[in-house]
């Protein structure tokens, strides 16, 4: 082996030790999953209440990956895939729609929960919940509420018994 080759091959072995040790590109960070937020609910809940139940399970799907056990994205997944009479139960009631009422502010009220708007709009076979119209008459599942009781009538209020005036002892 000749002394120049012998360099080269040190130099060589050189570069590639050096090669080994540099660094590579740092790697990238690894964000936290975001959680799921109110306006991606309502993004949902939008557009099942405009009848876009398509729209909705594209929206829905990758926020149930983020968070699978989240019970408000169950909800709503459950008010899509399943059977609303099965959801919310055979026994129902009648309701008349009140001018200016939603099916969102109706589910709120007699179901306590918005989120139900789609189950019941389903129940009611609505393709279009935002079409409500007053004197629409839906079913509501489950026992009518029970009326709340009337305030008595406020009875006038008796005069005070007032004890007669003794006559004073006259002074001595």
């Amino acid at each position: 082996m000749t002394h120049r080759s012998f360099l080269r091959l040190a130099a060589l072995a050189g570069a590639l030790a050096l090669a080994a040790c540099a660094k590579g590109p740092p790697p990238a960070p690894i964000s936290a999953p975001v959680a799921v937020s109110d306006g991606d609910i309502d993004g949902v809940q939008a557009l099942l209440m405009q009848g876009d139940r398509k729209g909705a399970e594209k929206l829905l799907k990758p926020l149930l990956r983020r968070e699978p056990m989240n019970p408000r994205l169950a909800l709503l997944h459950d008010s899509i895939a399943g059977d609303p009479h099965e959801q919310l139960g055979p026994v129902n009631y009648p309701y008349t729609v009140h001018a200016g009422e939603t099916i969102e502010a109706i589910a709120d009220r007699l179901l306590g929960n918005r989120l139900k708007a789609y189950q019941l709009a389903r129940y009611n076979g609505l393709a279009n919940p935002s079409t409500l119209a007053a004197g629409l008459i839906l079913r509501i599942p489950g026992a009518p509420p029970k009326p709340k009781p009337q305030p008595a009538p406020e009875r006038p209020a008796r005069p005070a018994a007032t004890a007669p005036a003794r006559p004073r002892p006259a002074a001595p």
